[in-house]
């Protein structure tokens, strides 16, 4: 629910992109009583990834819509990115990662827009040969990297949540794993600059 009370429901759909089935996002943003102001299917190939939602969507106090997951590619997947305007356009659709040839793998969990307009957002990325960890960037308002990080050991880490605090400074949550079964929260804060 954004600041004027609009309601917004997304997830995942299957359908025939002409090659076959892709999964595509779904977007539907009602008022205050219930009435559709837009609805859009964005992507062939992009889906969100987890958090059963949490997260995946924010919305700014100009009501311009950010949404993160996965954009798929043959063996590998990317961040992605997308932001859609308060009237429903698409504004871009960015992706970032996963390296094609080797199937490399990063899945965007978690998105957060600072007053400036920055988006931040967080998830896991992983280069063959290598565990997961948590990655994170930092976009501009035109969805350019400021820059980004990737943070962890050699088990898999992965970064489920990101949030701000009123001088910028950046907060991670997730998973970090001691073997294969066992994790334990993970906290980690960086500064403006990453």
């Amino acid at each position: 629910m954004d600041q004027n009370g609009n309601v917004y429901i997304f997830g995942d759909i299957q359908r025939d992109n002409g090659y076959g089935y892709g999964n595509s996002v779904y977007i539907i943003k009602l008022n205050a009583v219930g009435n559709v102001i837009w609805k859009k299917t964005i992507g062939d190939f992009f889906h969100l990834s987890g958090n059963d939602g949490d997260g995946v969507l924010f919305v700014d106090f100009s009501g311009n819509v950010y949404l993160c997951g996965i954009q798929s590619r043959a063996w590998s997947n990317d961040y992605c990115v997308i932001k859609i305007s308060s009237d429903g356009n698409l504004n871009w659709f960015k992706t970032f990662g996963g390296n094609l040839d080797n199937g490399d793998q990063a899945f965007g969990r978690c998105v957060v827009v600072d007053n400036s307009g920055n988006i931040f957002f967080t998830g896991s990325q992983e280069e063959e040969g290598s565990g997961k960890n948590y990655g994170v960037i930092k976009l501009n308002s035109n969805g350019n990297i400021s820059w980004q990080k990737k943070i962890g050991g050699v088990n898999n880490d992965m970064g489920k949540g990101i949030t701000l605090d009123s001088d910028g400074n950046i907060y991670l949550n997730g998973a970090q794993y001691s073997d294969l079964f066992f994790a334990t929260i993970g906290v980690i804060k960086l500064d403006p600059n990453g």
